[in-house]
Order: C-alpha cells, then structure tokens, then sequence
C-alpha cells in the first residue's frame, strides 16, 4: 500500500482523522522515533487487529500523511504498547503477525528500562 495526504493537513488534523473513524477501539501515538501512530481496529469479521499508521510530513501545500500496515504484514515498529497487542485477537493474523508480536514482546522490556534510565537521567 502507499502514502495516503491531504492537502495542508496538520499533524493534529491526521491523528484526529485516523481515530475518530470508527473502527479504532484504542490509539496511542508513539511518543519517539519515527512518528507512528498504534490503534486496535474492528475487522467486518468483528476480530481486533493492531495497526500501525507510519506518519510523514511534506512540504507545503503536502502536509502530513500516512501509511497504515497492519500486524499481518509484520511492522518493522516494535514499540507497540502491550495493553494494544493483549486487546487484538489473541489467535493472531498469520505467521507475519506471530513473528512481530513475538518481536513485540521481546523488546518491551528493552523498552521499558530505556524509558527508566531516561527519566532518571542516565
């Protein structure tokens, strides 16, 4: 899948879009790094899938855009909260979606101590 802008859209204006649609049962914007935003959405089947949507800015008058890429295509961003990942089915989407949940897990811990050392100013 590609990039998907609006014209002059702000970053604010994109998230608000991306999760007032609907189908978002729960959003967390990734506070570091590459601007990403993580929600859990409703499939027509009823089953919760984690999405990440990778954000971009251009230029003027391009704004801001995004790109989602679902758990089942297997996300390079391993930073997704771990309440997000307990909410999705917990059968999973494949084994693209097994192998990043496993990444998921794996470097949460990494994660969390990296944000403990940072607070502490180490």
């Amino acid at each position: 899948m590609g990039w998907y802008y609006e014209h002059n859209q702000t970053k604010a204006q994109l998230i608000a879009m991306l999760t007032a649609r609907g189908p978002a049962v729960r959003s967390h914007v990734a506070p570091t790094g590459r601007p990403h935003l993580w929600t859990v959405e409703r499939l027509s089947d009823g089953r919760l899938i984690v999405v990440c949507y990778l954000l971009d800015r251009q230029p003027a008058p391009t704004g801001w855009g995004y790109k989602p890429v679902s758990e089942d295509m297997g996300p390079l961003e391993i930073d997704c909260p771990l309440d997000l990942l307990e909410l999705a089915d917990p059968a999973g989407f494949g084994p693209y979606s097994e192998k990043w949940r496993e990444r998921v897990r794996a470097q949460h811990p990494a994660i969390t101590v990296e944000r403990i050392q940072l607070e502490l100013g180490r």
